[in-house]
């Protein structure tokens, strides 16, 4: 059984809340575009694109590990 898929997965869930996240405080803040100055926005916005930049190459770097024979 291969690894990736199931992180890719789990992955994906943690990704679909932390976007569910970021939607919930735009409609409360009423902020459509940016962070309106609002930390919280601001901070849930991070966290989100940096899941979207870093996971990718994670997922990545497990499937050429798993591919050359790694240890799972």
């Amino acid at each position: 059984m291969l690894v990736t898929p199931i992180y890719a997965a789990v992955l994906a869930l943690v990704f679909v809340g932390l976007s569910v996240r970021t939607i919930r405080l735009r409609r409360r803040a009423r902020i459509a575009v940016g962070d309106g100055g609002d930390p919280r926005l601001a901070r849930a916005m991070r966290v989100h694109t940096n899941f979207a930049e870093y996971v990718p190459l994670a997922l990545l770097l497990i499937y050429f590990a798993e591919s050359a024979g790694a240890p799972r």
